[in-house]
C-alpha cells in the first residue's frame, strides 16, 4: 500500500471517529476547522468543554488572549503569555489563516481591519529617547 493510501485512509478513521463525537457539529460551524484541525481540538481539549468555565479561559488556555504583566502603578500592559497549550494554539491559528483565506466574511473582516489607521504611537528621534523627554 502506497503512503497516499495509508494516509488517506488514516483520514477516513479520523473522520468517522470525529463527526461520532458529540461536539462534532459544534467543532465544524467555526470558519477553518475541518474534520482533521476538529479532532486536533476535542484531543487538544480532552473530549469536553466542562474544564472552561467561558470561552475566554479556553483562549487563555490556548494562548491566544494577552497577559497582563501590571506591576504597581503600571496597569494594561500586555504580553505573549509564556504558558499555554502549543497544539491547541496551533489549531486557532491554522483555522484562522483558512478562514482568511477561504471564508468572505473572515476575509472581509480582515480587509477592514488593515485599513483601520493604527493607533500605534510613532517612536521619538533617537536623540529625544535618550534624553527622556516626549515628542
Amino acid at each position: 500500500m502506497a503512503l497516499n493510501e495509508q494516509i488517506r485512509e488514516m483520514d477516513k478513521l479520523i473522520e468517522g471517529r470525529f463527526r461520532e463525537h458529540e461536539l462534532a457539529d459544534i467543532v465544524l460551524s467555526v470558519p477553518g476547522v475541518g474534520t482533521v484541525l476538529g479532532a486536533e481540538f476535542i484531543a487538544a481539549v480532552g473530549g469536553s468543554l466542562d474544564d472552561f468555565d467561558s470561552p475566554d479561559a479556553l483562549a487563555a488556555f490556548a494562548g491566544v488572549t494577552p497577559a497582563p504583566r501590571d506591576s504597581g502603578k503600571v496597569s494594561g500592559n500586555l504580553h505573549r503569555p509564556v504558558v499555554y497549550h502549543r497544539r491547541l494554539q496551533r489549531v486557532f491559528y491554522t483555522s484562522a489563516l483558512v478562514s482568511v483565506r477561504y471564508d468572505p466574511n473572515s476575509r472581509n473582516l480582515r480587509r477592514r481591519e488593515e485599513a483601520r489607521p493604527s493607533r500605534a504611537r510613532p517612536r521619538p528621534p533617537k536623540r529625544q529617547r535618550h534624553l527622556g523627554s516626549d515628542p
